[in-house]
């Protein structure tokens, strides 16, 4: 059937969720949420077209499989020497598998893959580890491997935008968004931390250098453990904004992460924690909220 002339759908009543077109392509979506089975995707929404690539370390990489689709029915494999060129207005979906128990990435062992030429990102990132096997319900990471999203989108000064960036995990692995975006000078619009289990450095550094980041997300987990936030905000010079609800900051788990931010802002935090006044904790001429 040719939608190309509909000018309108009429949705019925009842428990309709979606329509489709009979091939696969959603006209229509109830709107109940994050739709967590929506994969990575990378959306061009600028004037012009980008170059969006899979970069590897030193090429020492692990064998990354990667796959791009316009439709999220057809997949093509991805060009890891020329990458895919990607029209204005245009927004395609991306997965991966890995022949390192499923990671990206690994800071350790000098193997990491990461994404270049980005402008908006959204969508599961457990797209990028689950590859084909993606369902949209997974919560923990594939295999054992740590550091799975370290440096994902280091220094891509045209990123701006990852507010539907939808990172589900529930358990998290060591280091595994730590360095995620570093360097992404322009980025202002920031994914959702939902976790509330941490682990070691597993957001350590992950927004250090945003200098136009304005506002950091909420940070819900109430039990920090070592480095989780350490240098988390590192010189985020316009960042006049933090809601964390740990019950037990200590300096050892924060290490530096107001260093360079802005020199007055507002910090909430739950009501039973004593914090220290210092870039290691709530940085000094910052109001301070309770909750």
């Amino acid at each position: 059937m040719n939608f190309a002339n509909v000018k309108a759908i009429t949705i019925p009543e009842g428990n309709v969720n979606q329509i489709t077109d009979g091939n696969g392509v959603v006209l229509w979506k109830k709107n109940t949420g994050p739709d967590y089975t929506e994969p990575f995707y990378v959306e061009n929404d600028t004037g012009s077209s980008i170059t969006v690539k899979v970069l590897r370390n030193n090429n020492l990489a692990p064998t990354i499989t990667a796959q791009y689709s316009y439709n999220k029915v057809n997949w093509y494999n991805v060009d890891l020497t020329t990458g895919l060129s990607v029209a204005k207005n245009t927004k395609v979906y991306f997965r991966a598998t890995s022949s390192r128990n499923g990671s990206w990435c690994s800071q350790y062992t000098n193997y990491f893959a990461y994404f270049s030429g980005l402008t908006k990102v959204g969508g599961n990132i457990m797209s990028l580890v689950y590859g084909s096997n993606f369902t949209g319900q997974e919560t923990t990471f594939p295999g054992s491997f740590t550091y799975n999203f370290n440096s994902l989108f280091m220094n891509n000064k045209s990123l701006t935008d990852a507010e539907n960036l939808l990172l589900p995990a529930t358990t998290l692995t060591t280091g595994c968004y730590s360095q995620m975006f570093k360097g992404c000078t322009y980025l202002t619009k920031v994914p959702e931390l939902p976790a509330t289990t941490l682990v070691n450095q597993c957001y350590q550094q992950m927004f250090y250098g945003c200098s136009y980041l304005t506002k950091a997300p909420e940070l819900p987990a109430t039990t920090l453990v070592a480095n989780c936030y350490g240098s988390m905000f590192y010189n985020c010079s316009r960042l006049n904004y933090i809601k964390c609800l740990a019950t037990n900051p200590n300096s050892s788990y924060s290490s530096g992460w107001m260093y360079g931010t802005a020199s007055s802002g507002t910090f909430v935090k739950a009501s039973s924690a004593s914090w220290s006044r210092n870039e290691s904790g709530i940085k000094s001429g910052w109001t301070v909220q309770s909750v």
